[in-house]
């Protein structure tokens, strides 16, 4: 037996030499998957869409540059809710959210200038 203060014997530190080579070699197979993974995703954004899907995205990308209200958001919110999306509910309800937080922000905007406007 061996104290803190003494090397394990030869045949500990081979096992121990082996157990982190065994963990390192499953590390690198673990980022090569992910680095495949990645290659997928991107490849798969790349590619050309249905006509449906591009349609859909050229809706998203107008939606961001108008900047939709938060009526929109609200009535994306009971459709998903109707459908059974629970994604699409989440993704409206943090959208609507935002949305409303924006909205009030540029009333209390308004309503500040207004007043400075008074003085």
């Amino acid at each position: 037996m061996h104290n803190n203060y003494e090397m394990p014997p030869m045949e500990d530190q081979e096992r121990l030499s082996g157990e982190l080579n065994a963990a390192a070699a499953l590390e690198t197979a673990e980022t090569d998957q992910t680095a495949l993974e990645q290659q997928e995703m991107d490849a798969a954004a790349e590619a050309p869409g249905t006509p449906e899907q591009e349609a859909e995205q050229q809706e998203m990308d107008e939606g961001e540059r108008l900047g939709y209200s938060s009526d929109y958001y609200k009535y994306e919110m009971e459709a998903a809710v109707k459908n059974g999306n629970k994604i699409a509910y989440e993704n409206a309800k943090k959208n609507y959210a935002r949305e409303v937080a924006k909205e009030q922000a540029r009333e209390l905007e308004k309503k500040a200038k207004s007043a400075a406007s008074k003085k």
